[in-house]
């Protein structure tokens, strides 16, 4: 391993963009841009709201949740680990279970 090229940093970045003239038009006025509204995106968005935080929430898809929404992957299955599920999961997971859809079989009424 020790014939690996190594990659070296430029002096002058390759690309630089000079926005100083631009007239780039403001259409939100908030504390917080979150790019990408998968569970992660939807996860920070909301967080931040709850802390009080004007946010606006970017996605470039047609619906939020990525594959949550979109491909049935179901992010917010328990870990059946004390203390390791964030508020914002156990907040989604108690929102779900009143709409009757349960994470796992244990947490279904009899």
């Amino acid at each position: 391993m020790d014939n690996v090229p190594k990659a070296e940093a430029s002096a002058a970045p390759a690309h630089r963009v000079d926005f100083e003239k631009a007239a780039i038009p403001t259409l939100f006025n908030v504390d917080v841009c979150v790019v990408g509204g998968g569970s992660a995106g939807t996860a920070a968005a909301v967080t931040v709201a709850q802390k009080g935080a004007k946010v606006v929430l970017v996605e470039r898809g047609i619906s939020l949740g990525g594959l949550a929404t979109q491909g049935c992957v179901y992010p917010c299955m328990p870990t059946f680990i004390d203390g390791s599920d964030t508020p914002y999961i156990k907040d989604l997971n108690r929102r779900m279970e009143n709409q009757g859809i349960y994470p796992s079989e244990s947490n279904q009424p009899a």
